[in-house]
């Protein structure tokens, strides 16, 4: 059985999924441009000092060893499919 929401959620539920489908059937966004924007760069800048510039080079090279690597095995399968097939 499913627990059903208490409290808070279960007066607000109604209100919060009109809110977030509202724009769905008309093409727009539920919520105005300029508000997504804030919310947007307000939580980019907030992480942003909090990140440590290893952690972020790291990640840079491990995305760059990892498309390298995927690469050179696409190569590498494309080149023995090829060979099977002539035979």
């Amino acid at each position: 059985m499913i627990a059903q929401p208490r409290g808070w959620m279960r007066r607000h539920r109604t209100h919060f999924w009109t809110l977030i489908n509202s724009g769905v059937s008309k093409g727009t966004p539920a919520l105005p441009t300029a508000t997504g924007s804030g919310v947007l760069g307000g939580t980019f800048f907030g992480v942003l000092p909090n990140l440590p510039v290893e952690d972020v080079m790291l990640t840079v090279v491990m995305a760059a060893i990892g498309a390298v690597t995927s690469y050179l095995v696409t190569l590498v399968l494309k080149f023995l499919f090829s060979h099977y097939r002539k035979r």
